[in-house]
């Protein structure tokens, strides 16, 4: 007969699980305020909280080491489930095939042999206990798994209150946090004291400012970035103009054409650069060339602010023709600005050069008069001799 030795158990298996002790708790994280900064072009500092990530859910987890083992048929029950499982298939085809002898009792003798050959191993596996069983072996606890979450059922002022900022030049401002997270102060640069011409004034400019909640105590270091600093720098030049109440001291650098001189008969460029040598800023400032040639006159140059210390330069293009007469030209810059008195007008006189090169190639002849031409501008000082020896290269160029 069959005994309990037809099951076994296997071979212990070793598994790792994660068990949550308790249902995920959500609360204001702890690290830091989480958010981006950016300074407005008008000086005005605007601070937008990721409202995504004010909040965390946290999980705890034990974590458990459990060895599994399964019930299985051992050796002599799978040779007892074969052999019962035999004999009751031959005692059915015996009992259904055995037509001779009605009597014949072979066939549900087989089948009765064979059913505790089945029945015995099924039973110690499937009726009696389990069929797995499982026994801890080792068990912690784990870092509790943290995701950032929305604060939900919360507004922002209500769960960071306002937002304080404190500049590296010492200013503590404070302003409420509005619904979507955005928070905008207004700064007086007038009032920061810093120097536009203090060597170290860079380095202050790129120093943090501190951002942090007045209710949650949560805070972040915001670094200005290159555009942001650039800003600081102009709106501490012009906060600095205003308060010292300096005017701005305006000075024509130059007046001139690209080459030196105009030359009849093509494009030129005429110049204009101004520089500011006061320490007060030039507001919208602009100028008007006059001349008495038509090509020139009643042009007019926008420079914008120009603040202390600062040049800037302005173009106008103009097209000579090609029997321009005049072998120099006089130009007049006026300027004019905002709220302080323009400085007086400039004047320069612009020597033009006849065409070079004409469409037909010069004989000789003509090219020792073009010559002479150029001889009496360097002799009345409106050529140079660098420039006289490049336009007589270019002659040479043009002969026959």
């Amino acid at each position: 007969m069959v005994t309990a030795g037809c099951v076994q158990w296997t071979v212990p298996e070793m598994q790792q699980r994660r068990v949550p002790l308790a249902a995920p708790a959500i609360a204001l994280r702890t690290d830091q305020l989480p958010g981006t900064g950016t300074l407005l072009a008008d000086g005005a500092f605007r601070f937008q909280i990721d409202l995504a990530h004010v909040c965390r859910r946290s999980e705890l987890v034990k974590e458990r080491v459990v060895t599994v083992e399964s019930k299985e048929f051992s050796r002599p029950g799978q040779a007892s489930l074969i052999a019962g499982g035999a004999a009751i298939a031959l005692g059915a085809v015996l009992a259904a095939t055995d037509t001779a002898d009605p009597k014949s009792s072979t066939g549900p003798s087989l089948i009765v042999v064979g059913l505790p050959f089945v029945g015995v191993p099924l039973y110690y596996r499937y009726a009696t206990g389990g069929s797995r069983r499982e026994k801890m072996v080792q068990e912690k606890d784990v870092p509790s798994s943290a995701i950032d979450v929305p604060c939900e059922g919360f507004s922002p002022a209500q769960v960071l209150g306002e937002l304080q900022v404190a500049t590296p030049w010492g200013q503590t401002l404070r302003a409420p946090i509005g619904s979507d997270g955005a928070v905008q102060i207004a700064l007086d640069w007038a009032t920061t004291g810093l120097d536009p011409y203090d060597p170290q004034l860079a380095q202050r400019l790129a120093a943090s400012w501190n951002v942090r909640s007045t209710r949650t105590g949560l805070a972040m270091d915001w670094v200005p970035g290159v555009a942001d600093r650039d800003t600081e720098l102009r709106l501490v030049q012009v906060a600095s103009a205003a308060r010292t109440g300096e005017p701005p001291e305006l000075a024509v650098v130059a007046l001139n054409p690209d080459g030196g001189s105009l030359v009849a008969g093509q494009s030129n460029t005429i110049r204009l650069t101004i520089e500011n040598r006061g320490g007060g800023l030039a507001r919208n400032l602009r100028a008007k060339v006059r001349s008495s040639h038509a090509a020139i006159d009643n042009r007019d140059l926008s420079f914008g602010d120009l603040g202390a210390k600062e040049t800037r330069t302005r173009s106008i293009d103009i097209d000579l023709p090609g029997d321009e007469k005049a072998t120099a030209i006089t130009v007049v810059a006026e300027l004019a600005l905002d709220q302080h008195k323009p400085p007086p007008s400039h004047t320069a006189q612009l020597a033009v050069t006849p065409r070079l090169c004409p469409p037909e190639k010069l004989t000789r002849a003509d090219y020792l008069k073009k010559r002479e031409k150029l001889q009496k501008m360097v002799q009345d000082g409106l050529l140079k001799e660098a420039e006289f020896q490049r336009y007589d290269a270019i002659l040479v160029g043009c002969q026959r």
